[in-house]
């Protein structure tokens, strides 16, 4: 093992991972100001705490995973800037740095072992924001979650090659840190896991996900529980949406959406096809190197781990790109579960065809390029701080409600204001939240139709609305309900206040 290739491997990984927040230090995905405010109310109740009386206008609970809010809670408030902006990247860093080590403790090759990280650092589906979302450029779980739900197969993997029962143990403990970590990770973990056993029927692939299981409830117990029964109850609603097409996921893989993206004679709407709403197009166009692992195939021994892993991943993502089972979530993220494994499948091949490796390197380099496009377009339609200091300049608390929630970043209102937040995610009462779901009419928007009964459940005082929204949906007409009056916020946003 060579110190300097570790110590070259952490300043490109780090370098590469922050740059994005060095060029654009306001980017900051829309839910991770759930995941601020989650550390915030640790904070401010001194120790978990998972309910809310006020904040959310009715009765909320915080039935996340959240051992990563837990520990960042115990580094003072003038901190969090910091832990959002970096966090991540030093994060992903580290387990680059992991990859390195675990690849020379199997190849016992320097050599590999930097291609292994290397390919790891340039992979766009291990970079990009377009659709999957920022997973090192701002904080959330979900990194933590999908590092630890990796290292659960690559610990199987060495126990199966070297039968040392410290490799299950620490694969158990991956397991208890997934459940605590990430709400999706745990879906990948259970569905690869499931899909390997058919490979070879070996149950010893059950041992750390049952007593990993076992461990989480007997420490949390009722809150555990309360956990998973949470989760469920969202894949519950998933689902719901999913088939009454009010999902935003409902139209993907869809060949009349292909059809009119080709008739338009746009590129960027084949474009935006291509890498938005087909899963089989969007992980070729950000992990090329699949269809080089696919190629190898002849090669392939299913009686190793190495191989039963990366094809079990990629069953799952087939699975899951089936349109009735697209509410299990973005198909493309299963991938990074099992990722590791598909490079190390082909870094053999690559060590000998030096032009192809350097191939996937500047692929990815070209569509971090592509990223930073895409950022200044995206960074330069910022609604969220015009809404935010509007918000700021009311003196007394109000019920707010935007439309989408994610436009106006419905989390960093309740973050960075005193108002109360219309957000029926985190409602304790189950039927609360199946009430809310008859006034939407697709996934994240609302029937303006029902706008005043809408108000009249809710108390609102405050609704921001995008009108784009008003010109897809409803012809540009909006209901002024009684006793309210609409403000031109920008050029994009409305906002309805009620009449002091």
């Amino acid at each position: 093992m060579d110190i300097l290739y570790l110590i070259f491997i952490f300043a490109v990984s780090f370098i590469f991972r922050i740059s994005v927040r060095i060029f654009y230090p306001n980017y900051t995905g829309s839910d991770t100001y759930f995941h601020l405010y989650f550390i915030s109310h640790i904070r401010k109740h001194n120790g978990l705490d998972f309910y809310e009386d006020s904040k959310f206008i009715k009765p909320s609970n915080f039935y996340y995973p959240w051992l990563t809010h837990q520990l960042i809670s115990k580094l003072p408030q003038k901190y969090d800037t910091l832990v959002e902006k970096y966090f991540n990247s030093l994060l992903d860093t580290i387990y680059t740095i992991i990859l390195y080590l675990v690849t020379f403790y199997i190849t016992r090759s320097n050599n590999l072992a930097f291609e292994v990280a290397l390919l790891y650092i340039f992979l766009p589906l291990c970079f990009t924001v377009q659709t999957l979302g920022p997973r090192i450029h701002s904080f959330t779980p979900r990194l933590f979650g999908e590092i630890t739900a990796s290292l659960v197969f690559i610990f199987e993997y060495l126990y199966f090659e070297n039968t040392d029962t410290i490799y299950l143990i620490f694969a158990t403990v991956c397991v208890v840190l997934v459940i605590l970590s990430s709400r999706f990770s745990l879906q990948a973990l259970l569905f690869v896991t499931l899909i390997s056993f058919f490979f070879n029927f070996d149950f010893e692939l059950f041992i750390p996900v049952f007593a990993g299981f076992t461990i989480f409830l007997t420490i949390y117990g009722k809150n555990g529980i309360k956990l998973l029964e949470n989760h469920y109850y969202h894949m519950k609603i998933f689902f719901k949406n999913h088939n009454e097409k009010k999902s935003f996921i409902s139209a993907n893989n869809s060949l009349k959406t292909l059809i009119k993206s080709l008739k338009s004679g746009s590129i960027i709407h084949l474009y935006s096809y291509l890498i938005y709403q087909n899963t089989l197009s969007s992980l070729l166009i950000k992990a090329p190197i699949i269809i080089l692992f696919l190629f190898l195939a002849s090669n392939y021994n299913f009686n190793n781990y190495q191989y039963i892993f990366a094809f079990s991943g990629i069953i799952v993502f087939i699975i899951v790109s089936i349109k009735p089972l697209l509410f299990l979530g973005e198909a493309e993220r299963y991938i990074n579960h099992i990722i590791f494994f598909i490079l190390l499948g082909c870094v053999d091949y690559l060590d000998t065809h030096h032009r192809i490796f350097i191939f996937f390197i500047l692929y990815g380099i070209l569509f971090f390029i592509l990223d930073f496009i895409y950022l200044s377009k995206y960074l330069s339609k910022q609604y969220s701080n015009t809404v935010i200091a509007r918000l700021k300049k009311f003196d007394k608390v109000y019920n707010v409600f935007s439309i989408p929630p994610n436009l106006s970043g419905s989390w960093k209102i309740a973050y960075e204001t005193k108002h109360n937040l219309l957000h029926p995610v985190q409602w304790q009462n189950i039927a609360d939240r199946e009430k809310f779901r008859s006034f939407l009419l697709e996934y994240e928007t609302i029937d303006l139709t029902k706008i005043e009964e809408l108000i009249k459940e809710y108390n609102l005082d405050i609704i921001v609305i995008y009108k784009k929204l008003l010109q897809r949906k409803f012809d540009n007409k909006l209901i002024i309900p009684k006793g309210y009056k609409l403000e031109e916020l920008d050029k994009d946003i409305y906002i309805l206040l009620k009449k002091i």
